[in-house]
């Protein structure tokens, strides 16, 4: 018999919060962005330095980029999260079925359903799993959602699925 897991998952804002965080700080870009804002800071000092400006405009520049860069680091991710889980769709009774052909959501004005290659990376960690699509959409499996038995069987599923 084909294994199968049906369950019903939870939209808690804090926990896709938590992994709207996760997943943005792990992007190469805010790698990239971080690196920028260094090199515009030293450059600041460099030319303050040269210029033989005072103390306070060294400062004033590098002081607003380091207040402004974790603002929108962390006002990115919220703002996301609030938007995808103001979905009216996420408000229904919704089923995920899970199988050895893919994963389908069931909810009750729609219906949406991924093979397993349709994802380019499948990854694991301790409170769920991420299953990108493209670079920019992924599906988030909770694994509190799930109790032991269903866990185990989505291991076995995704290691099928891999080999």
């Amino acid at each position: 018999m084909e294994k199968e897991i049906t369950y019903k998952p939870s939209f808690n804002f804090n926990d896709y919060l938590k992994i709207n965080y996760s997943l943005f700080l792990k992007k190469l870009s805010i790698s990239i962005l971080f690196i920028i804002c260094l090199l515009i800071i030293i450059a600041n000092i460099t030319i303050n330095i040269v210029n033989g400006n005072n103390f306070t405009d060294l400062l004033s520049f590098p002081i607003f980029i380091i207040l402004l860069v974790p603002l929108i680091i962390t006002w990115l991710p919220y703002q996301s999260t609030k938007i995808i889980l103001a979905d009216p769709k996420l408000k229904e009774n919704i089923i995920i079925k899970i199988n050895k052909i893919g994963i389908e959501y069931i909810g009750q004005s729609f219906q949406n359903k991924y093979a397993w290659n349709d994802f380019s990376k499948i990854a694991e960690n301790k409170k769920w799993y991420i299953l990108q699509l493209n670079k920019r959409q992924e599906i988030i499996i909770q694994k509190k959602d799930m109790n032991t038995n269903q866990q185990l069987d989505l291991k076995e599923i995704i290691e099928f699925v891999k080999n």
